[in-house]
């Protein structure tokens, strides 16, 4: 008797392609330029069920109910699906190309995968020489799967601090962080506006905040 949520979902017959992917709901199948991709029934459920309900944000309520019905589970075991099937789609949360997280909330389908050369983000942050584009919207940082910005640094909370950008503008909060937020050397007590070039430390991780201009994402990153 068939148990899962995509084989519950008959309307969702035809086979559903994004980027260089096809899931195939009859099939239960994932595939990338024709070539299958392994998944685990639960983290083909999950990617089934954001893809009936794409491009809506799906709630973690919604997902628990779906996923597990009357077993009860903690977010690890969702965070350990999530991060499943953005290896098969090879992004991760801190660079999302299709399954978009909404903090607080749930996750989030886009079948449509931005244009290569594409001018998505209006700032960045620089860390270590690896630059972590900012598109509008908000970003969390912290150890958490969930955060968009990752540390593994155990001086990081599992999540740390809270980035909103809209544009090239950003504001920076501490969300109770145990080793503190710090902005140009002065420790964040309140939201702080960001200006270009400012130095960040997230416990003891160093960033830098860059307002970007038209095509500076081609620009090489300076020491």
């Amino acid at each position: 008797m068939a148990d899962s949520y995509a084989s519950r979902a008959p309307y969702m017959n035809r086979p559903i392609a994004f980027g260089e992917f096809v899931l195939d709901l009859e099939q239960r199948q994932l595939t990338r330029l024709g070539a299958p991709l392994h998944l685990t029934r639960k983290a083909f459920d999950l990617l089934a069920l954001l893809a009936a309900r794409r491009p809506a944000v799906v709630s973690r309520r919604d997902i628990q109910a779906a996923l597990w019905a009357d077993t009860f589970v903690s977010d690890t075991n969702l965070g350990a699906i999530v991060f499943e099937v953005r290896a098969a789609l090879g992004e991760s949360a801190r660079r999302p190309q299709f399954l978009r997280t909404v903090h607080g909330v749930g996750y989030a389908l886009g079948t449509d995968a931005p244009a290569p050369n594409a001018v998505q983000a209006g700032c960045r942050l620089v860390v270590a020489g690896d630059v972590i584009e900012l598109v509008s919207g908000e970003h969390l940082v912290g150890r958490s799967r969930d955060c968009t910005i990752r540390f593994q640094s155990a001086r990081v909370s599992r999540i740390h601090a809270r980035l909103t950008v809209a544009g090239r503008a950003a504001t920076l909060e501490d969300v109770g962080s145990r080793n503190g937020t710090f902005v140009g050397g002065v420790r964040v007590n309140g939201p702080v506006v960001l200006s270009d070039g400012v130095e960040i430390i997230f416990g003891t991780e160093v960033a830098r905040f860059d307002q970007l201009d038209a095509g500076s994402q081609t620009e090489a990153t300076d020491a």
